[in-house]
Order: structure tokens, then C-alpha cells, then sequence
């Protein structure tokens, strides 16, 4: 999808941003800047999403919704990669 078109809170996060803003967000962040250049120079960007909304841009972050807890009793294992 078009990163201005995927909205969603991403794990850790109280703020809906776009994909945009969270490449912006985490281009800072001493963690998360190693995966922003990944998805540079691409006009879509790989997203998992549901009927309700996002679950993850990979390769940067899951969404707040899917994230795991004491209560969580169904998990689905994405694993993704620039290569094979």
C-alpha cells in the first residue's frame, strides 16, 4: 500500500501515525533507525491487515492491537525478510 494510506497505532505507541510519520518517528530512534532504510526509495510498502485494520509494517513494527499479553490465547507468527 501506499505509505500516506496505512494508518494505525504501532506497538508502543498512543498515536495513530501513517507510515510516513512512522518512518519519520523512528529514522530517530536509536533501535528502529536500522529498519527505516529498508522501505526507502519504495512507493508501497508491505502491510498485514485485517478486516479492522492493521496488524503489521513489516519490516519496521507490529500494531498496538497485536501486541502479546498475559491474557492473549491465539497467536499468528509472521516472518519476513529482505531475502531469502
Amino acid at each position: 500500500m501506499e505509505p500516506k494510506d496505512i494508518s494505525f497505532v504501532a506497538l508502543k505507541q498512543t498515536e495513530e501515525m501513517n507510515a510516513e510519520q512512522l518512518c519519520e518517528l523512528y529514522s530517530k530512534d536509536s533501535v528502529m533507525k536500522k529498519f527505516v532504510p529498508i522501505l526507502d526509495g519504495h512507493s508501497k510498502y508491505p502491510v498485514f491487515y485485517d478486516d479492522v485494520g492493521v496488524l503489521s509494517l513489516p519490516p519496521l513494527i507490529n500494531s498496538e492491537r497485536t501486541k502479546i499479553t498475559l491474557d492473549t490465547t491465539n497467536v499468528f507468527i509472521e516472518v519476513t525478510a529482505t531475502d531469502l
